[in-house]
């Protein structure tokens, strides 16, 4: 989680702003901050394979999965470095090609989401264009916004990945819930149990008692199921003034 909170930073030294959480625009799959930070985890052969002109993410996987021959493609390799050592289903592959909203191929979740807000989206796992924490769609956020202080701001986190890995698609997928998520409904406990939305829009871990976080400052904190909700909301935003103290 710190070589991630460092690519980050590089990025943003490089472009003068940090990655949109998801670069979604329209109906399909977005790339995720993830897929744009792949040249600063000494990934650029990865990051080479797609084309981000095109809007539909999925539609340029299953193109590159399923032509013949089949052509190279980041979704179908396992990134270490976004998937949680502790997590026993992060090194499963879903096969999504059942008729659906976005039938992406083959692909392996990830463990590390980015901190969208402290308010919901306008719908459970849906999208959210306004956040005011750090990673969303269509976000543009730089060093210089977080009014609160880098080492009071939450960047990315950590959600498990239940048996059925449905979401967290960071690569390529939807919005929230996949590569973003919002801090108002608490941290959850980690459950095995089969995917559900209660669990989805939640930060968790495998680990004992909480989860680990990324500061914009770039340290990585160990946070506990029992965080006060206001506190872990107040961490989550980059520009409330709220008074958070120690944590």
């Amino acid at each position: 989680m710190k070589q991630i909170g460092l690519a980050l930073h590089n990025y943003h030294g490089a472009h003068g702003v940090f990655p949109m959480g998801n670069q979604r625009t329209k109906v399909g799959g977005g790339w995720g901050y993830a897929m744009h930070l792949m040249p600063f985890l000494d990934q650029e052969q990865a990051y080479h394979q797609v084309d981000f002109e095109n809007p539909d993410c999925c539609l340029e996987i299953i193109g590159l999965q399923y032509a013949n021959p089949p052509l190279p493609d980041p979704a179908s390799y396992v990134f270490e470095f976004f998937i949680c050592p502790s997590d026993p289903n992060g090194h499963v592959r879903l096969n999504h090609l059942s008729p659906g909203a976005y039938p992406c191929g083959n692909l392996y979740p990830g463990s590390y989401l980015g901190v969208s807000c402290d308010n919901p989206a306008a719908s459970a796992c849906g999208s959210n264009k306004k956040g005011n924490g750090m990673l969303y769609t269509l976000s543009s956020t730089r060093v210089r916004d977080v009014v609160d202080g880098t080492s009071n701001t939450l960047f990315i986190g950590e959600r498990g990945i239940p048996q059925d890995r449905v979401w967290g698609w960071l690569l390529c997928g939807g919005e929230e819930c996949e590569q973003y998520i919002a801090t108002d409904r608490g941290l959850a406990p980690g459950d095995n149990a089969a995917w559900t939305t209660g669990i989805a829009e939640r930060f968790w871990s495998w680990h004992d008692g909480g989860a680990h976080f990324t500061l914009v400052d770039g340290s990585v904190r160990f946070l506990s199921n029992s965080l006060d909700l206001k506190l872990f909301k107040g961490i989550s935003t980059r520009n409330g003034n709220e008074d958070v103290g120690e944590f």
